[in-house]
């Protein structure tokens, strides 16, 4: 069966993993439900979608078909650096899904802050996501200073304290609450 595709290397390892990459990335950008429950099976169907792939490795490894080890290795090592680096890909997918979920609902910020009368329009806007990560419009960019007033956090109306920045351009930023 290996010597029918010695030939040619193997392209689903690869586009698995960024399909793999893609879907942690969007989980991470819902609900928190979603992340809390799906990362981890979305990582075990990951882990799974290796095995055939580090076989079909083996058999070329024997065979010496040295291209198509390398082509079918990919979706295995990227897996194995996932689990080696746990902490950080998941800091990373929730970062990347808060990013993906501002710049879909960018425009609807954008207008709804715009509807506010100007004497009364609020210069921090909160808008809560339910998730790993929520925005903040803020116009005077004080939540991005180390420590933001008193007075700040009353007009932004935050449910608790705000544990990470993240500035998406604009007066948005990408915040991690530590509820």
């Amino acid at each position: 069966m290996l010597s029918a595709i010695r030939d040619r290397a193997l392209v689903w390892p690869t586009a698995l993993t960024f399909v793999w990459a893609v879907a942690l990335v969007l989980i991470c950008s819902g609900p928190f439900d979603l992340a809390f429950f799906g990362g981890p099976i979305l990582l075990g169907i990951a882990t799974l979608s290796a095995v055939p792939a580090l076989a079909l490795a083996v058999g070329f490894a024997i065979e010496r078909g040295w291209p198509q080890l390398l082509s079918a290795l990919v979706l295995p090592v990227a897996i194995l650096i996932t689990w080696l680096n746990l902490h950080a890909v998941w800091e990373s997918a929730i970062l990347a899904g808060g990013y993906a979920h501002l710049n879909a609902m960018r425009p609807f910020y954008l207008y709804r802050i715009s509807k506010f009368p100007a004497a009364s329009r609020p210069n921090v806007t909160f808008f809560d996501w339910d998730g790993l990560t929520s925005a903040v419009f803020d116009e005077t960019d004080e939540v991005a200073s180390s420590h933001p007033s008193e007075a700040w956090k009353e007009r932004a109306g935050l449910p608790c304290d705000v544990t990470q920045v993240n500035s998406a351009g604009g007066h948005f930023y990408v915040v991690r609450l530590g509820c």
